[in-house]
């Protein structure tokens, strides 16, 4: 298993970079700079795939981008509830997500909507409705490198506006989207928990004033029912992150960085890297496999200094990050490849034996971490909020070993925190495209038919696997060999839970269930990793992003030979634009046979503009040109409804904002494909394969990514994530 340079050259390549080697080693050079002696340790630990630092270290470290921050995400300060505190934050994310970060946000502190805005006789139009101005800064501004930041929105669950948020992206679809670059996470207090089995009420309450009064079974409820339609809000455990938390004396934290797995205070910021757990096994796939931990301990070791140092050459957007950094020099080392390490282990994800070896490796790294963080802090000095009494004082230094205890109580620690399992997608891809993070492998085997010409593809630790013992099918694959799908809620959650023993931080993960679960069951999942100990938790139920992995209906046979059909029929609409005193009519005409099957058949956009009349008339021979040449067009709606102008207009007939003339023009060809009984609420896969030039074979597991049209579409780590090596499209949010 080797290096994926097709990875390489798309994600992390600098114009000074001729191959990998060249780009480990400016990396290793940059963060070395200050600490001499340590530039080949470095190196040969990325260059071993052992530790791949975060893709934003990757990118960006000893370039020529001065302004590129090392930080893949950040935790913003909470926006203060009034016009100037709020504009002050959004300033603040803008300038964030410039520098290549994104960030997560607590918008609690907002007042609700309905309240009395002092002096101006208006009203506050709530938390969500501000959200929308940092989604469209996310949609307007281009981070280093044209990188898209990620965002989260957490809203605390006594809020009095929390219905609104949790159903905020209820209705979203492939065609409308709001607040698309936003995860959602509701904020869940343990007295709340306590509340909602006990079937009690709840207070909904802002600066001290109750505004309502419920049951918080109600507000559950609803969660759940989101959550199982739409797979999100996730859920923040916050009373376990403030109390596990090593500086609970100094700092309250409620957000986390977009993807969950860094609770951060304001102005947080991480700072990632991970082993390769894959690496450190000798003998795979034998009787005599086992895990190397000699070299499991020098990498560790290497690692937490390598993202020691890159905390004092980061650049830090405002300076209010900078200084939380250097306060408490949180870094966040995790792993990668648990799902391909234990298959090589002739393992079960899942089962008794790999919690054993959960146990083993994980607590393996955390008493290695911190015992090496003691000896940075004897060398460079320890963080400076460091209070030994305080600290010490913290359940999880309290679950330490009593000589690390002790050698922090003599001798102080360098790093408040060191561990966490951020998600790893495309540096897993990169270091021979092992398991992401803590994830299972997420397919064994699949099959890929694109123009006609079907190939298999294997898990690259599968693929192994038939390279040593010959080419097997994944039907008759050893029973260790298992992917996301073929695993229980509670095998999943009872690893997630293993893990989380041995971070200081939290745990990137989703927990990926069957289409056919009930809002019950999925409950059941959310309570389960509560009391399993788990900080956070995101489920994904297969079919519940619609937006993204498109769903199949019904078959509906469509015979479309233009001999076999009459009755030549249409429908004429009129679209009207503020910008322009001329109106366009388009103009459909369909033809029907006696079956009643009915084919789209020719557009006319006619316009008395003669500044787009050119245009509009290509646009309509285009469309036509669809309609006579594939069996289902449908797809054309969503994709027109997708473009977007310098500036938008508010659709009356609508009701609501619309990005571009073009935009309305594809919800125009939405109510004319309803109107003749070919579009319902979910475009099919197979209109969809049709529309990219690609057959892919309908795989229950994959959806098709909207970028490259392949069926190689996975939810995992909280996003989509395209498995396709020559696509990688990746969305959170």
């Amino acid at each position: 298993m080797t290096l994926n340079k097709h990875i390489w050259e798309k994600k992390y390549k600098n114009e000074m970079d001729k191959c990998p080697e060249d780009t480990f080693r400016r990396v290793a050079r940059a963060v070395a700079g200050n600490d001499p002696g340590w530039e080949d340790k470095f190196f040969a630990e990325m260059s071993s795939l052992r530790f791949i630092p975060g893709g934003r270290i990757l990118a960006a470290a000893g370039t020529n981008k001065p302004k590129a921050t090392l930080s893949n995400c950040f935790v913003m300060s909470p926006p203060d509830d009034s016009m100037s505190g709020i504009l002050s934050a959004l300033n603040d994310g803008a300038l964030t997500m410039q520098a290549g970060g994104g960030i997560g946000v607590n918008f609690s502190k907002l007042r609700p909507y309905g309240d009395p805005v002092e002096g101006t006789g208006s009203i506050a139009s709530g938390p969500v409705s501000f959200m929308h101005m940092w989604n469209a800064m996310s949609m307007t501004i281009s981070g280093v490198g044209d990188r898209k930041g990620a965002m989260i929105a957490v809203l605390n669950c006594d809020h009095p506006d929390i219905m609104r948020f949790i159903s905020a992206k209820a209705n979203n679809s492939k065609g409308h989207k709001v607040l698309e670059k936003f995860n959602l996470s509701v904020g869940i207090t343990d007295e709340f928990l306590h509340t909602v089995k006990s079937d009690g009420t709840w207070d909904l309450k802002f600066n001290g004033r109750i505004y309502k009064t419920i049951r918080a079974r109600e507000i559950w409820d609803t969660i759940m029912e989101n959550a199982h339609r739409k797979a999100e809000p996730g859920i923040l455990f916050l009373s376990r992150i403030n109390e596990l938390s090593n500086l609970k004396y100094c700092e309250r934290i409620d957000a986390t960085n977009p993807c969950g797995e860094q609770p951060l205070a304001p102005f947080g910021s991480c700072n990632l890297g991970a082993i390769n757990l894959s690496r450190f096994i000798t003998d795979p796939f034998t009787d005599k496999a086992d895990f190397a931990f000699p070299d499991f301990h020098d990498c560790i070791r290497t690692s937490v200094r390598f993202l020691d140092n890159v905390l004092d050459i980061n650049y830090y957007p405002l300076k209010e990050q900078r200084e939380d950094a250097m306060k408490k020099r949180k870094i966040g080392l995790g792993i990668m490849g648990l799902g391909s390490a234990l298959a090589m282990l002739r393992v079960r994800y899942g089962s008794d034996e790999s919690i054993e070896w959960v146990d083993k490796i994980m607590s393996f790294m955390r008493d290695t971490a911190y015992s090496y963080s003691v000896e940075l802090g004897e060398e460079k000095g320890t963080f400076p909020l460091f209070d030994p009494e305080k600290y010490l004082d913290g359940a999880f230094i309290k679950a330490l070993p009593e000589n690390i205890r002790e050698s922090i109580r003599t001798k102080g620690i360098r790093n408040s925190n060191l561990l966490t399992i951020a998600p790893t997608g495309s540096i897993s891809q990169l270091a021979s495209n092992v398991s992401s993070g803590v994830e299972p492998i997420f397919c064994i085997e699949y099959e890929r038919t694109n123009y006609g010409e079907v190939t298999p593809v294997k898990d690259p630790t599968f693929q192994l696997y038939c390279d040593i013992f010959g080419q097997v099918s994944a039907k008759n694959a050893p029973g260790y060999f298992v992917g996301a799908h073929d695993l229980t809620p509670e095998e999943h959650l009872n690893v997630m839970a293993a893990c989380q023993k041995y971070i200081d931080a939290s745990i990137s993960k989703t927990i990926n269930l069957p289409e056919s679960i009930t809002v019950k069951e999925m409950e059941d999942v959310y309570l389960h990793a509560y009391e399993l100990g788990c900080k956070g938790c995101t489920v994904y139920r297969e079919g519940s992003l619609d937006e993204e992995i498109l769903r199949k209906k019904e078959p509906r046979k469509q015979t479309f030979n233009p001999e076999g059909y009459y009755d030549l029929d249409g429908k004429r609409y009129q679209v009207k634009i503020p910008e322009s005193k001329h109106a366009y009519y388009l103009n459909f005409s369909h033809v029907r046979n006696g079956e009643g099957d009915v084919k789209p058949f020719e557009l006319f956009i006619n316009t008395k503009d003669p500044m787009v009349d050119e245009w509009t008339r290509a646009l309509g021979r285009l469309v036509s040109a669809v309609f006579r040449n594939l069996d289902d067009p449908t797809f054309l709606a969503d994709e027109f409804k997708e473009v977007y102008a310098q500036s938008g207009f508010f659709s009356s007939r609508r009701r609501k904002f619309v990005p571009s003339l073009v935009a309305e023009f594809g919800h125009v060809l939405a109510d004319y494909f309803s109107h003749i009984g070919l579009m319902e609420q979910e475009v099919p896969i197979e209109a969809y394969a049709e529309a990219n030039g690609n057959d892919t074979k309908v795989n229950p597991h994959l959806g098709y990514c909207r970028k490259c049209g392949q069926q190689s579409l996975i939810y995992q780590e909280g996003c989509m994530k395209c498995i396709n090596p020559a696509c990688l499209y990746n969305r959170c949010g």
